[in-house]
C-alpha cells in the first residue's frame, strides 16, 4: 500500500477497534472540556497509572473551572504535589483565570484559540478540540509518531518538526466526520498499549495488516531513533545534562530498559513552557538560555561498565 492508502485505511481500522478495546479511564467518560483538558495536562509527564488518582483528587477539590481560577495557590500547588513540573499546575491556574475573565468561563472551540492559553501546545490544542468539539485536529505525541512512522515505514527523523507537521497533515486529512473525537484517541490508545516501543503487540494490532514496518520485521525502535527523538546526555561546558522532551520520557526509559542501557549521569531537565516539543538546554550553573544551539553527545553505559557510540545530532529553536 502507498503512504496515503495506510492514512486512508486508519479511520476504517481504528475506530471499531477502539469501541471494544478502549481503557476504562475517568476523563473518558465524558467530553466536557475542562475534564479533557486537565487530563491532558496531567498526562504530559506522567504515566496514566499515577495520573489518575490525582486526576479525581484534583476534581474533587476543584470541580467546576471557576473554583481553580479562585483556588488558593498553596493548596493548588500540594494537591500537585508528586506529580512534579509544578509549572503545570500554574498554567492551568493562569489559564483557567484567561477563560473565566475572557471566555465567560466557557473553552474555545478552536485549535488556534486553545494555543492561546497559558501552559498550552498543538498536542493539547488538537486533543481538546478534536475530543470536545469534534474539529479534525490531530494530537500528535510520541506514540502517535511512532504508530505513523511504523505503518508507513517511514524512516524520517521523528524529532524534526516537518515531519510531526507532514504526520498531522496527513492525519487531518482523513479524520472521519463525527468521529473526530473517537479516532484521536483510538491513536493514542494503539501507541499507549499496542504499538509500544518494547516489543510492540503486532498480533493484537487492528492495523497490523497493512503495517509496512510488521511486514518487513522492523518493528522494533533503534536506541538510536529514540534517543533522537527523546533524549540526550549533552556536554556543555564542562557539565553534563539530561535534555529530553517531556512527553517522550517515559518511552525512552522503556527502550534504554529494553536494550540494557542506562544514563551515565543525569541533571535537571527543564522545556520552554507551551513550546513543546522545541527544547530548551538548562545549565546546572549559568540557568536556561532559550534559543541555546547545541551539539548534544549521547553518554550511555550499559551494565557491564561499557559505553555505547556516541550520538551526534545539532537542535536549535
Amino acid at each position: 500500500m502507498q503512504r496515503e492508502e495506510i492514512y486512508a485505511a486508519l479511520p476504517g481500522a481504528l475506530l471499531p477497534w477502539y469501541a471494544s478495546h478502549a481503557r476504562d479511564l475517568p476523563w473518558r467518560r465524558d467530553r466536557e472540556p475542562y475534564h479533557v483538558w486537565l487530563s491532558e495536562i496531567m498526562l504530559q509527564q506522567t504515566r496514566v497509572e499515577a495520573a489518575r488518582g490525582y486526576y479525581l483528587r484534583f476534581l474533587d477539590a476543584f470541580p467546576t473551572l471557576r473554583d481553580l481560577a479562585a483556588a488558593d495557590e498553596a493548596r493548588l500547588l500540594k494537591l500537585w504535589e508528586g506529580l512534579g513540573y509544578y509549572s503545570r499546575a500554574r498554567n492551568l491556574q493562569k489559564a483557567a483565570r484567561v477563560l473565566c475573565d475572557e471566555y465567560g468561563g466557557v473553552f474555545p472551540d478552536t485549535r488556534e484559540a486553545l494555543e492561546r492559553l497559558p501552559g498550552v501546545g498543538p498536542y493539547t490544542a488538537g486533543a481538546v478540540a478534536s475530543i470536545c468539539f469534534e474539529r479534525p485536529c490531530a494530537a500528535v505525541d510520541g506514540n502517535v509518531l511512532r504508530v505513523l512512522s511504523r505503518l508507513t515505514a517511514d524512516g524520517a527523523p521523528v524529532d524534526l518538526p516537518a515531519t510531526r507537521a507532514d504526520i498531522a497533515a496527513r492525519l487531518e486529512a482523513v479524520y472521519p466526520a463525527g468521529a473526530c473525537g473517537d479516532f484521536t484517541q483510538a491513536l493514542m490508545e494503539l501507541g499507549a498499549v499496542v504499538c509500544t516501543p518494547k516489543s510492540p503487540k503486532c498480533g493484537l494490532c487492528p492495523a497490523n495488516d497493512f503495517c509496512l514496518a510488521a511486514a518487513r520485521g522492523e518493528t522494533q525502535c533503534s536506541m538510536e531513533e529514540i534517543c533522537a527523538a527523546s533524549a540526550f546526555l549533552c556536554r556543555t561546558g564542562g557539565s553534563v545534562n539530561f535534555v529530553h522532551k517531556p512527553e517522550r520520557l517515559s518511552e525512552l526509559f522503556c527502550c534504554m530498559t529494553a536494550h540494557g542501557i542506562e544514563p551515565k549521569r543525569l541533571r535537571l531537565v527543564c522545556h520552554r513552557e507551551g513550546a513543546v516539543p522545541n527544547l530548551v538546554l538548562i545549565d546546572g550553573r549559568r540557568g536556561g538560555k532559550p534559543g541555546l544551539k547545541i551539539e548534544p553527545t549521547l553518554i550511555l553505559r550499559r551494565p557491564d561498565g561499557s559505553e555505547t557510540d556516541e550520538v551526534r545530532r545539532i537542535y536549535h529553536r
